[in-house]
């Protein structure tokens, strides 16, 4: 692997590449996968990056390139040195944290009715996750729904 493979991607934490992958040059995912530094469950976001062929080799339009198992797309149609990439990827995490730390329990519902009284308004991505069915408002049904989750009711997907 190289170097500076993941150079400027503070937000990485982790990888783990198949053992079909015998190589990652310097400056392989040189920029951010994507610009945000939190993702809300159940939303899709983009992630861009750059591949260059090994040494003088050059990419073809039939070369492709998948992250798990989803097919990136080239950003233009120019395949010669350095290729930009983007693939969409949807986070699987539960969208019901409103507390944002990916648990699912009665803190959650406590901060949601606290935000449906006006007591004090959840923002960002603690809003987003609190919409449990998707519908584009807060309110009793969300609360419900964490409700029969934590009592293994009816799991939430």
């Amino acid at each position: 692997m190289g170097e500076s493979a993941f150079y400027g991607c503070e937000n990485l934490t982790d990888i783990t590449t198949s053992d079909s992958v015998t190589r990652i040059d310097d400056g392989a995912f040189s920029k951010e996968l994507t610009n945000k530094d939190k993702l809300t469950a159940g939303k899709t976001y983009t992630a861009k990056f750059t591949l260059a062929p090994f040494e003088s080799h050059m990419f073809t339009e039939d070369t492709k390139v998948t992250l798990n198992g989803v097919e990136a797309k080239p950003t233009s149609d120019e395949f010669c040195r350095e290729v930009e990439y983007t693939v969409n990827f949807t986070c699987k995490e539960p969208a019901s944290s409103a507390d944002l730390d990916g648990n699912i329990n009665v803190t959650d519902i406590a901060m949601i009715a606290s935000h449906i009284k006006g007591i004090k308004a959840l923002e960002g991505d603690g809003l987003a996750n609190a919409d449990v069915n998707d519908d584009e408002k807060v309110n009793v049904t969300d609360i419900a729904m964490i409700a029969a989750h934590i009592k293994g009711i009816k799991a939430i997907k």
